[in-house]
């Protein structure tokens, strides 16, 4: 039988998490829909988001709508200008954990600054700030770990993480994609960043 989880892993759900502060795009699909039980209206269906930026975390709780974009029910943003992500990290999952649905989150989406480890084969690196970031205390930092640990209920629970350029050009090429097929998103703030999707896929760089 196939789960919510499976529709994620194999890329069936449309989902993304934009950087832009105080905005949320999960784009979900009728046929996870289906399969998570959003049409039977027996079960309101909730996702956690986490914007992390060097200056502070926006951390959003959004209500999955059928057939279109989720209403932000909670949102709390976390300041990270400071040198302990650990602080930052705990006062995003006590957050997390204080408006947790019973059943648990359907899903948690993280969208943060780099150099990060995306790929989940790579264990060592995975869900870390890479030794390379330009911000020396949160290199080989694991903001994964309690964060998930935050969300995890009852049910099974997809995660997705994704820089902080790529996740807002794929929430803007979901906007367009019935005309376009790739999208390029440049951000210019500390530093500059771009965000490239190609064929409908985030594109990822050496680095990450």
């Amino acid at each position: 039988m196939t789960t919510c989880h499976d529709l994620l892993r194999n890329d069936q759900l449309d989902q993304s998490l934009s950087s832009h502060r105080h905005h949320l795009t999960v784009h979900v699909e009728s046929d996870f829909q289906e399969k998570c039980g959003m049409t039977s209206g027996l079960e309101e269906l909730y996702v956690a988001a986490v914007e992390g930026g060097g200056t502070s975390f926006v951390v959003a709780v959004a209500k999955l709508v059928a057939g279109g974009f989720p209403q932000v029910v909670e949102q709390v943003e976390v300041d990270s200008s400071h040198d302990r992500p650990d602080q930052t990290l705990s006062e995003c999952a006590d957050f997390l954990k204080r408006h947790q649905p019973k059943s648990g989150y359907v899903a948690l989406g993280i969208a943060i600054f780099g150099p990060v480890g995306l790929n989940p084969v790579k264990a060592t690196t995975y869900g870390r700030i890479l030794k390379s970031s330009p911000k020396r205390p949160w290199r080989n930092v694991d903001f994964l770990t309690p964060l998930a640990d935050a969300c995890r209920g009852e049910r099974l629970l997809p995660i997705k993480v994704e820089t902080d350029v790529n996740a807002p050009a794929f929430a803007e090429y979901l906007l367009v994609k019935d005309r376009l097929s790739s999208v390029a998103y440049v951000t210019v703030g500390t530093g500059v960043g771009v965000g490239l999707v190609i064929h409908g896929k985030p594109v990822h760089g050496s680095m990450h």
